[in-house]
This record gives structure tokens, sequence and C-alpha cells, in this order.
């Protein structure tokens, strides 16, 4: 679902999506779902002018995710950033004389709302730049029922 204030695209979102000055830059802010799952909330900043009439439209007026109203440009991702905001394991576990020795549990696991971040730029099959995605994927991700038994 489309929701959220536009943002204006800050002069760095501009310069990779190598939009001239007077380009308009549009605004979309998703949250992608599987099910009653929310695990992804995106941000994406995408130039109308390099995309078709029919292509704007479902934009503007579909909860459509970007990725399928351009599949025809047959687009391509770069990533120009990705960072954990969560580990499950603490900072240097590997370094530690205990980190092979069988795991305690100190009870269920508890996992925050946001697990890491992608943020990348889309290309059309020209290599032209269509579009800059920020997505935080979310501990939603994680909610399956845990396994049965073996």
């Amino acid at each position: 679902m489309a929701t959220g204030e536009p943002r204006a695209p800050d002069t760095e979102t501009r310069h990779r999506l190598r939009a001239d000055d007077g380009e308009v830059v549009r605004y979309r802010r998703v949250r992608l779902r599987c099910g009653d799952h929310v695990v992804s909330e995106a941000e994406n900043w995408y130039l109308p002018g390099r995309l078709t009439p029919d292509m704007n439209r479902a934009l503007e007026t579909s909860d459509t995710p970007f990725g399928r109203v351009v599949a025809p440009l047959e687009p391509y991702r770069q990533t120009f950033s990705a960072r954990l905001l969560w580990s499950p394991l603490a900072e240097g576990w590997e370094r530690s004389p205990y980190s092979l020795s069988p795991c305690l549990s100190l009870g269920p696991l508890a996992i925050p709302a946001a697990l890491f971040e992608h943020r990348a730029i889309v290309h059309g099959r020209d290599g032209r730049p269509i579009a800059e995605v920020h997505e935080v994927y979310q501990g939603a991700l994680l909610a399956f029922s845990p396994p049965g038994p073996c």
C-alpha cells in the first residue's frame, strides 16, 4: 500500500539517478506484505519521464509494486548500501573462546522491528537509472512457525 507524505530527493539521490536539475523525481512509499505480515517498508524515488504513461498511471493510482509495474523495462538493481540493523549474536562473538561451545538458551529470541536496510539504484535495460530504492526489511521476515519434531 502506498503511504506517507512525499519526500523530495536529496542532492545525492538526484546525482545517483543522473537527474537533470529540472527533471521531475516522484516519491512513493510502500509496505510489502506476505499475507498479513509486512516484510519490508520501502521508499522509491523514480523518474516518471523515463517510464511509459501506463507505468506512471499504475504507480500513481494503484498499490502495484514498482518492480511489477516497470518489468517491461527489464530492470536490474545496483546495490550501493546494505547494512545490518540487528544481529542475534553479540559483536565479536566469533573471537570469543566460548564461540564454539553449545548455545545456552536464555528463552525466546527477541526479534526487533527492523532487521536490515538495503539501498539500490534500479536501471532499465538501456542502463539508465529509473529509480532509487531504500528498503528496510522487517522482523516479520522471521515470523514463521518453529519446526516440528524430527
